[in-house]
């Protein structure tokens, strides 16, 4: 039997849009990690998972689960004075990320979104989900606007905007700050990481193609093109790996 996960660390399953099958509609319900035989198995009802508490409880709402107790999550949410001033940095941060985007160019874009998340970041860390659901945002907004020129690996510096190079190395930031966070609240194996692994390994091939110092530069972890495409295999071998397990053809 499968029950709402209101804690988002106790998810072990996810439940695939249905579909018609012999003239039923059937969705397929897979897990995301190992479960303990006699555990219940959880799906949630949040989307996306990225959400704060205040968000959480505006969703919940929705499905007539306003009454209902969430478990706290103190690594990714802590309670107090900063989860209330992220709850409050939440939507504000959200709008000025899209207005941001909506911009003419992309330099004076990726300047604006570089503001728009200096305030969320400076008053809740690294980990918050308030700042994972923004990074998320932000991500979806920059695959649009560049398009295959930048991440997509498109060919040749012919057509390619001013300012691509700044924002894949931005596209880049986000997606690796939102799998580390991922990576904790998910797991390695669950298919919200998917996307964001793709997003690293295309932004990466991208920088190394195009502007490999600028990346050298801004992330010394990959301060050699060595480094920089084994880290590009990786997340592309995992995007991959977890495509595939989903699809049932491999087990991680």
């Amino acid at each position: 039997t499968l029950a709402l996960a209101l804690a988002l660390t106790s998810t072990y399953c996810d439940k695939a849009g249905g579909r018609e099958s012999a003239g039923r509609m059937v969705s397929a319900v897979r897990a995301t990690r190992a479960i303990r035989q006699g555990s219940a198995c959880l799906i949630c009802y949040l989307q996306p998972l990225e959400l704060t508490r205040a968000a959480r409880a505006e969703r919940l709402e929705q499905f007539d689960f306003g009454c209902e107790r969430e478990r706290s999550h103190a690594q990714l949410e802590p309670r107090g004075a900063v989860s209330q001033l992220a709850d409050s940095l939440h939507l504000s941060t959200a709008h000025a990320l899209q207005e941001a985007m909506m911009g003419e160019g992309l330099e004076a874009s990726i300047h604006a979104a570089r503001s728009a998340l200096a305030p969320l970041r400076r008053a809740c860390g690294a980990r918050h989900l308030a700042l994972a659901a923004a990074h998320r945002q932000l991500a979806a907004e920059l695959r649009l606007k560049l398009g295959g020129t930048a991440a997509g690996g498109g060919g040749g510096e012919i057509g390619r905007p001013a300012g691509a190079d700044a924002a894949t190395l931005l596209l880049l930031e986000c997606s690796v700050e939102l799998w580390s966070t991922q990576r904790l609240l998910l797991g390695d194996a669950h298919p919200e990481c998917a996307q964001t692994l793709h997003d690293i390994g295309t932004a990466l091939q991208a920088m190394l193609t195009h502007a490999p110092q600028l990346l050298f530069r801004n992330r010394p972890e990959w301060g050699t093109a060595a480094r920089a495409a084994h880290a590009e295999r990786t997340a592309l071998r995992l995007h991959a790996r977890i495509a595939a397990l989903y699809e049932g053809h491999v087990s991680l």
